[in-house]
């Protein structure tokens, strides 16, 4: 018995949608655009998109940590921009990373719990087709449709 493949058929218009979604998603991301170190301060520095620039002591990226200072002279950003790598040590480090080291943990994902929460247009226009169906159904009615189950006795 030879097991069958199934076959996705995708138009060339969603392709062209999905193209089109993904570079204005790249247009929008914060990346990194120069890098480089700091031998005098022992930091990574990073210049953003965003205009914004980072600096992030070695000794406090663990990945970093114990590498010889000399060996981060080539520093420089991966294609496309979201981590720094450096050929001479063997070792890179990621753009969250580096933000986690300046702001904390907490911090980050504070940023990143309300970057998700922020509506699109399409959570919108969900929200408000739902809404003219009547919306989300009570908990009292969703309860009474589904009848619980009941437990099982051992004898």
């Amino acid at each position: 018995m030879t097991a069958r493949t199934a076959r996705i058929r995708t138009t060339d218009a969603e392709i062209d949608a999905a193209v089109t979604a993904a570079r204005s998603r790249k247009s929008r991301a914060t990346r990194i655009v120069a890098a480089s170190f700091d031998r005098k301060r022992d930091a990574i520095k990073a210049t953003l998109s965003n205009g914004a620039e980072i600096s992030v002591p070695r000794k406090s990226i663990a990945g970093l940590a114990a590498v010889n200072p000399a060996d981060l002279s080539d520093l420089s950003p991966q294609t496309p921009g979201f981590s720094v790598w450096s050929d001479r040590a063997d070792r890179g480090v990621r753009l969250e990373t580096l933000l986690e080291a300046v702001a904390g943990s907490s911090l980050v994902s504070i940023a990143a719990r309300i970057v998700g929460a922020t509506p699109s247009a399409a959570k919108v226009a969900a929200a408000r087709s739902n809404g003219r169906k009547g919306g989300r159904p009570r908990k009292a009615a969703a309860r009474s449709a589904s009848p619980r189950r009941k437990k099982a006795t051992v004898k």
